[in-house]
């Protein structure tokens, strides 16, 4: 009975880390996209409805991917795959923040700026995401 509630810990563990990270995942997608429109001299509706789309949609793409990802991490523990899985979930969701990152300071820097925080960030992001997602690669073959 404890090795099933082990279980279960790590699968629901492996599952609350990958919610709080699409999370922040989407919290810097949507600050991005508002700074954009912000930036581009849109007309403060488009600015209004852009923040609501974004928000909407974003929080429907969370939404698949907890509902997914539970699922991957629950029946991948008993076929030894939940870490693989949790791995690459961890690499592609750096890898999108970091694109995103690097979009804001793209911005930035047009607007005359440069942001070395969200620069830094990015390029820390694509380097830990890319090893994350080749060690799934070769420790957790498909």
């Amino acid at each position: 009975m404890k090795n099933r509630l082990a279980f279960y810990a790590v699968a629901y563990g492996f599952w609350g880390f990958s919610i709080l990270l699409g999370l922040l995942a989407g919290m810097i997608v949507r600050e991005t996209v508002i700074f954009a429109l912000i930036s581009s001299d849109a007309d403060r509706y488009v600015i209004h409805l852009g923040t609501q789309l974004i928000t909407v949609v974003l929080g429907l793409v969370l939404l698949v991917v907890i509902v997914i990802l539970e699922n991957r991490y629950r029946v991948g523990l008993a076929k030894g795959r939940s870490r693989g899985y949790f791995l690459r979930f961890f690499g592609a969701t750096l890898l999108v923040m970091a694109v995103t990152h690097l979009w804001y300071v793209a911005v930035a820097w047009g607007l005359g700026t440069l942001d070395t925080f969200r620069l830094t960030a990015g390029l820390v992001e694509v380097v830990v995401g890319s090893l994350s997602l080749q060690l799934a690669r070769r420790s957790f073959p498909r």
